[in-house]
């Protein structure tokens, strides 16, 4: 019985360094090319450097259209947008939640982002909450 118990132990310390060490992304030193079309949206959000550089790689993969651009520039995060757009206005790891939702048919493309007034300048205070479904915002309502 102990030999289970110190195994047990030994996997979820494994498991726990690997996720504590695991990479982060960096503006100042990744390949702009090879990273997430998530990561480079929310870095272009933080306003953390490299805006020409990112912006020029989310243009090559068509991640934002033009009407989306004119809002992200504006810092206006609207309805219809997509979630790329959303995280370009407000960087994803400004969110003080983001709550996956399973859909009826058990998609879970759907999700609720929260973001504080402290941590964001939203609509709503004292926070706000984007309704994301189908990688595009569905609605727009103040916290509860």
């Amino acid at each position: 019985m102990f030999k289970k118990y110190a195994l047990g132990l030994s996997a979820v310390a494994t498991l726990l360094t690997a996720c504590a060490s695991s990479p982060t992304f960096d503006v100042k030193t990744a390949n702009l090319a090879s990273a997430s079309t998530r990561n480079l949206c929310s870095a272009y959000g933080a306003h953390g450097g490299r805006l020409a550089e990112i912006k020029s790689e989310l243009t090559k993969r068509n991640a934002l259209t033009p009407e989306e651009w004119t809002q992200v520039e504006n810092r206006i995060a609207a309805v219809g947008m997509s979630e790329c757009a959303l995280f370009a206005v407000y960087p994803e790891e400004k969110a003080d939640d983001i709550e996956s939702i399973k859909d009826a048919i058990g998609d879970q493309s759907a999700k609720d982002v929260t973001f504080l007034c402290e941590d964001a300048v939203v609509p709503f205070c004292p926070s706000t909450v984007f309704q994301i479904r189908k990688g595009r915002i569905k609605a727009i309502e103040m916290g509860r």
